[in-house]
Order: C-alpha cells, then structure tokens, then sequence
C-alpha cells in the first residue's frame, strides 16, 4: 500500500538497498506463502515505510541489538537462517543517513514490524 504524496528524497540506490534488506528478511524469517505487508504511508510532513511479517518475531531484549553489526538473534546452535548481521546495521546506517529513525516492534499476532520514519 501505498498513500499519495508519500514522496522520499534521497539517494535511490541506497533507499532501494533498504527496502531489498527489509523485505529481504521478512522472507527469510516467515514460514513460506505467509503474508508480507509492506505500506509507505505519510503524517504531516513525515513518511513511514513498513514492512511486517507473520514469522517468529525478535524477542523484546534482543530489538535494539539487531541494528548493531553483525548482530544475529540467538546462536549458531539455534539459528536456522544463514546471514552476516549486516542487512539491518546497513539499514539503520542508510536511515540515517537520510534523516530517518528505525524502529522493530511485534506485528499481530505474531511476527516483526520494521518502520522507517523520514523526518521533514
């Protein structure tokens, strides 16, 4: 979804690059042909891109550790995904880099919510 007049200006490649990582993953953490949303919507002079997903979710401890680099949730032992825990530190670089924060909240009644919120 996305609303009218909702425009970003910034580097197209580098907002491109957060968009793939952010999608990117909600595929890589969500049980196959389960629904990712992905919505650009706009509130007074600010536009929030996000992206949620019905997978597992992050444990609250652990959300604002997923941005630092090379961070990956839990353990080898325990990780069945494959990454570097670069996708959401390069993503929390590039917002910003265009005046945006990043944030990671629950999606209901389970998964993730990534929001990216670009600042006038």
């Amino acid at each position: 979804n996305v609303e009218q007049d909702a425009d970003v200006k910034g580097d197209a490649m580098l907002l491109q690059m957060l968009i793939n990582n952010l999608i990117e993953n909600a595929v890589k953490y969500s049980p196959k042909e389960s629904p990712i949303t992905a919505t650009l919507t706009k509130t007074g002079r600010k536009v929030q891109l996000s992206i949620a997903d019905q997978g597992p979710g992050i444990p609250d401890d652990e959300k604002k550790k997923v941005f630092k680099k090379f961070y990956r949730v839990g353990n080898e032992a325990t990780r069945k995904t494959q990454g570097t825990g670069l996708g959401l530190y390069l993503c929390s670089k590039i917002a910003r880099d265009h005046n945006a924060d990043i944030s990671v909240t629950n999606n209901s009644p389970h998964g993730t919510n990534f929001a990216v919120t670009f600042n006038p």
